[in-house]
């Protein structure tokens, strides 16, 4: 038995000095060799140990000194006595308040130290975090295209970046950067509702931009992800070269009267369970879910998920808290913070190239968004067949062929 401290990176370092094999000398091994220890040849040694993880969900940095590890999993600092505590079941942040106030400039110090060296590198990190008021927000970037970059928003509010991945496929024509906004998906999960507003969504956007030095962008919203950037352009931001607003919503008063309509095309029977739900507000249960399920075949996603696994980790990180704050307890029904958003005027003062594009069978109908799209001078308007409002989902070859195409049309015409 063996009181060192390992982690999983001493495996290789050991295997490797196990097994005679030779480390090629411009390689760096983040490990040591363990077996000098255990086998009693070598004392033990005491060591600073870090580490951070994005990974399902999992969003947590930690350092281990000694018999103490500090944990930081999102908003919350945990700290434990892994010599007493091997399993890790008893928190001691609020017992040891000192041990927290010596680990955690340790940590943050490490933090900033990996990151500036990443940076001073010029490498580009394929995803990370960002902190933003409230906690921190994730990130991911490919492709290696020269054209400007295209930032994808998500939808919700509290949806993920998820149902997004399809976008990378433009990686060719430029790099390509989607994020999971607070609340979502890999970012941190807090419960202060104060901060699920508009404004601090926008004050987000421009953190990443700031952040990843995206002096130029182009942006694609879709659904809520379309009402934030409507909300951020109403801040007259720099440098943003077009704006692609998919399956928008605009206002919500005409998101609810296309809604009620659409409503009416379902069975009798399914409008009365709806009907019965919300006037008794017992809209969380299986009877209403069942009958919400039917207004989604028909209007929101229309084919099989194209990736079950994607499918899953989505609900798994999905923000519903988020979700039935801002918006509601359905597609169909505004009952939260969202309930009067207009984002009218907004458009009307947009002088930059935009596209408007919603599917054949959309809750963002297309008689609605088309409306919309002549808010904005010279804007186009596309539909995306045989979809719902789940265009990434139901036909992404015909959205990513309408994007790609307006946008090589911008770069075009910027050059002339």
């Amino acid at each position: 038995v063996s009181g060192q401290v390992g982690i999983t990176m001493d495996l290789s370092a050991s295997i490797l000095a196990a097994t005679n094999s030779t480390v090629p000398p411009d390689a760096r091994l983040d490990g040591i060799d363990l077996l000098p220890i255990l086998t009693g040849k070598a004392p033990e040694v005491e060591r600073t140990l870090f580490w951070r993880i994005a990974f399902r969900g999992l969003n947590q940095r930690a350092v281990r000194v000694g018999d103490w590890k500090l944990i930081v999993d999102g908003p919350e600092t945990l700290i434990f006595n892994v010599r007493k505590d091997l399993g890790e079941r008893h928190d001691l942040a609020a017992a040891r308040p000192d041990i927290a106030a010596r680990l955690r400039p340790l940590l943050t110090a490490w933090e900033k130290d990996v990151d500036g060296e990443a940076k001073r590198s010029g490498a580009q990190p394929t995803e990370g975090f960002i902190s933003v008021p409230g906690g921190r927000i994730w990130y991911t970037r490919s492709g290696t295209g020269s054209g400007t970059p295209l930032v994808v928003i998500h939808g919700g509010p509290g949806g993920g970046s998820f149902g997004l991945k399809p976008w990378a496929a433009l990686g060719n024509d430029r790099p390509v950067i989607r994020y999971d906004q607070l609340g979502a998906g890999k970012a941190d999960h807090p419960t202060d509702t104060t901060l699920f507003t508009v404004g601090r969504a926008v004050t987000e956007l421009q953190a990443l931009r700031d952040t990843l030095g995206l002096r130029e962008v182009h942006l694609y919203g879709r659904s809520w992800g379309a009402m934030l950037v409507e909300a951020y352009m109403g801040t007259h931001p720099a440098g943003v070269k077009s704006i692609t607003l998919s399956s928008p919503l605009v206002t919500t008063a005409q998101w609810e009267e296309d809604a009620d309509s659409l409503l009416k095309a379902l069975p009798d029977s399914v409008q009365r369970v709806i009907a019965y739900h919300e006037a008794n507000h017992t809209t969380p249960t299986a009877g209403y879910q069942a009958a919400a399920a039917e207004y989604y075949r028909r209007y929101v996603t229309r084919q099989p998920r194209r990736s079950p696994i994607d499918g899953d980790s989505a609900r798994r990180t999905s923000g519903a808290l988020v979700y039935g704050y801002m918006w509601g307890p359905s597609e169909f029904t505004a009952t939260g913070t969202l309930n009067h958003f207009d984002g009218t005027a907004w458009l009307r003062e947009v002088t930059i190239p935009a596209l408007f594009v919603t599917g054949e069978f959309d809750e963002a109908t297309p008689a609605s968004t088309e409306r919309f799209s002549k808010l904005v001078r010279g804007a186009e308007f596309t539909i995306i067949p045989n979809s719902g409002h789940s265009t990434e989902n139901d036909n992404p070859e015909a959205l990513l062929d309408t994007v790609r195409g307006f946008l090589r049309r911008v770069h075009a015409a910027g050059k002339r």
